[in-house]
């Protein structure tokens, strides 16, 4: 009988997330290292028996709401989890200590290796861990769980996360390490990791020394991001829903000024001034027979405020709670011979900000089958769309750096806001149409869309002739598209302002191509107390890409929106453009792992990687890495004591090469331009660097 299991909607609602269900009093403090006393970023914490938590920021603060009967449990990657019980505590200050205990785990690096074989610097997050949090993208899951990686996620739904392992390492060029999804090396471009389901991840091993990333050469400089997707399991069919629903809120926001801080600040400001060019000037009379009468340095309006006492917070206005859900079903099955694995997942996000919205849905197919005893072929394949509403930034920042002074009231009435005393946040002086203090409920007038789809497929063949020696060929594809469409009306101050009251409709089209041919052969022999591993591959890739964009000013009427871009009547302003570009890469590598007696371990890898982003003559570069490691653990004299589970030293040097530029960054570029009817080309001003490599 099939394995089911099914949540009511009930427990769906009673699982909701975010901290928006915490009643009582709000807890902050600092989590910190034990030892060291450093704070620790991106520690999670989260109520005990509940899916609501935060992440702790830069500074190891972190701020949470909780009845006095609660219990935080603090987690944090490489340290032992702790729980406080909340109290009447209104600050609760956490240290962790270093977990000292180490798993041996099975991770993928190539080859699948023991992590007790490692020299390396590597992390491992379990499909356990990655499913404790109602999120709906694998950086949001990672988020506190891997020591070194700081993860920093999108105001809005849909906005790309930006992680970095171990710092910054390249100031030039791209920083972001490489995802590597079942074999298949993919960009954070067009959503990317976003695009993965973390309902059907296994595993994920985050790579961060040269060492451990030297199989992948130059793409690898910033670190690599394994993950490895869910299979069947042997035994019976198995069902399985997971999905949950929930809140969010903005816990900490910006601290801003108050109306009467505004007023004294503005006064100390203009008075400051004055006494300057008049330094034997009576401040005071100035103050009360000058600044204190209208339009000097405030408005009638500004001055209503400021004597009824009142003061006004405009992100209140803009910034609502934000409502979750999502719904995952997979299926799966599994002999001895073959494994098969389908998920589906919806997942409906509304961002916290104006209309921001998200709607993605996924899907997978898993399927593995041993045709001969020496014989294996399977694939990997994923389908995902996006789907996204955003609000222009000027929604969030027009509200934070508004005047406290100043009522929204008119500003947001459908009656007053487009009039011209209304169109921008602050008293209208001098040159009003060059002001760009937009009214921010104006600006969610601005429609912007954007989708996203992607195809992934990793499909490969397995090959055993003989005992330890293993022959694998992958070919991959990674396939996407987004589309933007953008309406900004006639009658808000973006288009006074920058398009001569014109409404503006523009259409963005990406498209990109990459496939990917792996080929490896490994060899595991063991001969007494001597393990040894080695590893021989080829790897090819190919990138193309295209760009289009249509944009057209001036149209009959708002209604149609993006809709009707031949009718754009500006014919001075019509836009057009277009961008094809690619590159590919060419890799040979190897590896070669050592163990004597489960004590001392040595690694020494290379890969010879030919790049076309480089000039002819620069294009190949050799990356190599060495590392050792010696476990204490497993020496005699070690055998009865009782201090250390594992006691590891490690040594690692390696040279890493960093492709992430430019396609043509060697090259002077040309430019078509337009001119009174007539086409030419110019350049951009950029010369080309025909020396630049590696």
């Amino acid at each position: 009988m099939k394995q089911i299991k099914l949540f009511s909607i009930l427990m769906m609602l009673v699982l909701c997330c975010g901290t928006v269900f915490a009643q009582g009093i709000t807890i902050t403090g600092t989590i910190t290292d034990a030892k060291t006393s450093e704070s620790l970023p991106g520690a999670s914490v989260v109520l005990k028996g509940t899916t609501q938590g935060t992440i702790s920021d830069m500074d190891g603060k972190y701020s949470i709401s909780a009845t006095p009967g609660a219990t935080l449990v603090i987690s944090y990657i490489g340290y032992d989890t702790k729980e406080v019980k909340v109290g009447n505590h209104n600050v609760i200050n956490v240290t962790l200590s270093e977990d000292s205990q180490s798993i041996d785990e099975v991770v993928i690096v190539g080859a699948s290796m023991k992590k007790s074989d490692l020299t390396g610097a590597i992390s491992h997050v379990d499909a356990k861990v990655l499913e404790e949090r109602p999120v709906t993208t694998v950086n949001e899951a990672l988020q506190g769980r891997v020591a070194g990686v700081l993860i920093t996620k999108g105001t809005r739904p849909g906005d790309d996360s930006s992680i970095k392992i171990r710092g910054v390492n390249t100031i030039n060029s791209g920083s972001d390490p490489i995802y590597v999804v079942d074999g298949l090396v993919m960009g954070n471009g067009y959503g990317g990791f976003n695009a993965i389901n973390v309902n059907d991840v296994a595993s994920v091993q985050v790579l961060k020394d040269a060492s451990a990333t030297a199989l992948y050469g130059s793409r690898g400089a910033n670190g690599v991001v394994l993950i490895t997707t869910k299979k069947g399991k042997i035994g019976e069919g198995r069902v399985t829903y997971d999905g949950w629903v929930g809140f969010s809120k903005i816990t900490q926001r910006p601290k801003t000024l108050n109306a009467q801080q505004l007023f004294d600040l503005r006064v100390d400001a203009f008075a400051n001034g004055y006494m300057h060019d008049n330094p034997t000037a009576n401040r005071q009379d100035y103050i009360d027979n000058t600044l204190m009468k209208t339009n000097t340095a405030f408005s009638d309006a500004e001055f209503e405020t400021y004597r009824s006492g009142k003061s006004y917070n405009w992100l209140d206005e803009v910034i609502s709670s934000g409502f979750q859900q999502n719904h995952s079903v997979s299926f799966s099955n599994a002999t001895e011979k073959n494994n098969v694995y389908i998920s589906f997942d919806y997942a409906n996000i509304d961002g916290l900000i104006g209309d921001s919205k998200e709607k993605k849905y996924s899907g997978r197919v898993n399927a593995e089958s041993m045709i001969k005893p020496w014989l294996k072929i399977g694939t990997n394949s994923s389908f995902s769309r996006t789907e996204n509403n955003l609000p222009t930034d000027d929604v969030y920042d027009k509200a934070l750096n508004a005047n406290p002074l100043l009522n929204p009231e008119p500003f947001r009435d459908p009656s007053t806001r487009y009039t011209w005393d209304y169109l921008t946040l602050y008293y209208r002086v001098h040159n009003e149409g060059n002001n760009n203090d937009y009214n921010p409920f104006n600006s969610q007038e601005v429609a912007r869309e954007r989708a996203r789809n992607r195809f992934l497929s990793s499909n490969y063949i397995n090959i055993n002739p003989i005992e330890g020696l293993n022959i694998r060929s992958t070919f991959a594809l990674d396939v996407s598209s987004q589309t933007w469409f953008e309406y900004t009306p006639s009658y808000i101050q973006e288009a006074i302002r920058h398009y001569n009251g014109d409404a503006r409709a523009k259409h963005e089209r990406w498209s990109q191509l990459n496939w990917q041919w792996d080929n490896t052969i490994t060899y595991d022999k063991t001969i007494n107390k001597h393990r040894m591993n080695f590893l021989f591959g080829t790897s090819t890739t190919k990138n193309t890409e295209n760009y289009t964009k249509a944009q057209g000013d001036r149209f009959a009427s708002d209604d149609l929106l993006w809709n009707d871009l031949k009718g754009a009547a500006a014919n001075d302003k019509k836009e057009l453009d277009s961008d094809f570009k690619g590159n590919t890469l060419v890799s040979v590598l190897g590896r070669v792992n050592y163990n004597y007696d489960l004590r001392y371990y040595l690694t020494a890898t290379a890969r010879y990687d030919g790049s076309s982003k480089f000039a002819e003559g620069h294009r190949w570069g050799v990356l190599p890495s060495f590392s050792a490691a010696w476990d204490v653990t497993n020496e005699a004299f070690m055998e009865d004591q009782t201090i250390f589970d594992r006691l590891k030293m490690r040594v690692g040097y390696g040279v890493v090469g960093n492709q992430d530029i430019e396609n043509y960054a060697y090259r002077t570029l040309y430019f078509s331009s337009v001119s009174n009817g007539e086409a030419s080309y110019a350049t951009s001003g950029l010369r080309g660097t025909p020396a630049i490599t590696w």
